[in-house]
């Protein structure tokens, strides 16, 4: 062999082992979170249950720092500045409302919801299910995952509550929507079919979302909807609906007299 081809050779076979060590040392990773990953795996679905809650009212002064007494004669909100008074001085609109984000925020949780009652029986549990030491595991989470959804039925009822104290009969949607929705079948419904929509579904929820019975129940599901928080809704549904404002005791008052 000539000299002059060994330096060739030798450069050769460095470029090959320096390429492979560059591809071995520095993999792609893989960063997009799959639909179908994110609803099998039991972690992922147990955060989107916690995830459902963040459509509630952040507090009671949610706003702009002033509760919902002091747009009416209840209570007054002494920064003279605050959106709130735009509905004591009638300066309110439909393009200017202080509470303008109730209408999005809800809907977005019923969605949410929807679409978490659709997917979470797609949970795998298969790893538990066929191993003879995890059998309390497996039907722990299966009790789990059963729970989170009248969770997500509680409050998928809060919201459309929220609404209907505000709006009166709006459109009652059970199934996630989604850009080829055809959004023309769906109408506005009466304000006696959302009082019992929102009546059933706190039934159906307080028959599951027991009262924890001890004092760690409480702490692992601390902020969680209970049977309480179920029937404490389904009252307030009813007494709004049978206030001046919203009775029509000829639509649907004998169900519930």
């Amino acid at each position: 062999m000539k000299p002059y081809k060994i330096p060739v050779i030798v450069g050769l076979l460095f470029s090959v082992v320096f390429y492979s060590c560059d591809d071995l040392l520095d993999p792609k990773a893989e960063t997009n979170l799959t639909e179908e990953f994110a609803n099998v795996s039991y972690n992922n679905t147990l955060a989107r249950s916690i995830g459902l809650y963040s459509y509630l009212p952040d507090g009671l002064s949610y706003l702009d720092g002033a509760m919902m007494a002091a747009a009416s004669d209840e209570a007054e909100y002494t920064l003279e500045t605050a959106s709130i008074h735009g509905f004591n001085v009638g300066s309110w609109n439909a393009n200017n409302n202080p509470d303008g984000s109730a209408w999005e925020r809800n809907f977005e949780g019923i969605f949410a919801a929807n679409l978490f009652l659709k997917e979470s029986d797609e949970v795998d549990l298969d790893y538990l299910k066929y191993d003879p030491t995890k059998q309390q595991d497996y039907q722990n989470r299966l009790n789990n995952i059963h729970r989170w959804k009248y969770e997500a039925r509680f409050l998928r009822a809060y919201y459309y509550f929220e609404l209907v104290k505000r709006y009166g009969g709006v459109p009652i949607i059970t199934e996630p929507l989604g850009l080829k929705s055809d959004l023309s079948t769906f109408s506005r419904d009466s304000l006696s079919a959302c009082i019992r929509f929102i009546v059933s579904e706190c039934d159906s929820a307080a028959a599951v979302l027991q009262a924890p019975d001890r004092m760690t129940d409480v702490a692992n599901n601390l902020g969680r909807a209970t049977k309480g928080a179920a029937m404490g809704l389904k009252c307030r549904a009813l007494l709004y609906a049978a206030s001046d404002l919203f009775n029509k005791p000829e639509e649907w008052a004998p169900g519930y007299r």
